[in-house]
């Protein structure tokens, strides 16, 4: 009986405390959106870093194997766990997720900021999304994303990755699409099993000539599918 109440009560506390994470990424995700390049101040972006935890990384020149970094803040929100021997593990019965927001800043200003979600499925695959608002719709000064693009990529891992990128000229509409995750996938009973179900509603404005495929032409994540699992 002992040992069924300490269960219980540890079970409890755990759910407890992802329902306070994912509250807190919830809040970091509205706090976020309201951010602009070139308007929000790096006295607002310390603020937010702070009330968060987060960390500022002063600019770095560039060495023989690393490019010249800007000065940053990183902030971070991840799912309950311990960490053993530098090693990290989710609770009993968690599911293991974390966002984290890379702030750059400039001359006063927040120059780009990039928000993403990582959740790991039960079987060790990784869903990855993110969402950067851009200081410009050329990200390399050649090609034009345009004000609103949403593409498919590749973890480096086993697993899927889908990002938004926004540059200032994007609309409020296309900006709530970028930013409407889906927090469920945090903590559902049913785990979430594809990326589209992490950004639901930016991912039904990708192209399906902009989707991953495998070698015979399949798509990797298909419309049946998330479909499916977005009921």
């Amino acid at each position: 009986m002992g040992l069924a109440l300490f269960s219980g009560v540890f079970y409890t506390g755990g759910y407890s405390m992802e329902l306070h994470r994912r509250h807190r990424a919830g809040k970091l995700i509205q706090q976020l959106q309201r951010f602009e390049v070139d308007q929000t101040t790096e006295e607002q972006v310390k603020k937010l870093a702070n009330e968060y935890g987060g960390k500022y990384f002063p600019p770095a020149r560039a060495t023989q194997n690393e490019l010249a970094q800007p000065a940053h803040y990183d902030i971070e929100v991840s799912s309950p766990h311990v960490t053993i021997a530098n090693s990290t593990y989710a609770l009993p019965r968690s599911r293991s997720w974390t966002m984290v927001a890379v702030i750059d800043v400039g001359n006063g200003k927040l120059t780009t900021l990039l928000l993403e979600q990582v959740v790991n499925r039960s079987d060790g695959f990784v869903l990855d999304a993110d969402v950067s608002l851009l200081h410009s719709s050329k990200y390399d000064g050649l090609h034009d994303l345009g004000p609103y693009n949403v593409h498919e990529g590749a973890t480096g891992l086993p697993g899927e990755a889908f990002g938004v990128s926004l540059s200032p000229e994007a609309t409020e509409e296309e900006r709530q699409k970028a930013f409407d995750f889906n927090l469920s996938c945090l903590t559902q009973l049913r785990e979430c099993r594809h990326v589209c179900e992490i950004l639901p509603n930016a991912w039904r404005d990708l192209a399906p000539e902009h989707r991953l495929r495998y070698t015979d032409g399949r798509e990797v994540v298909t419309d049946s599918e998330c479909h499916e699992r977005m009921k």
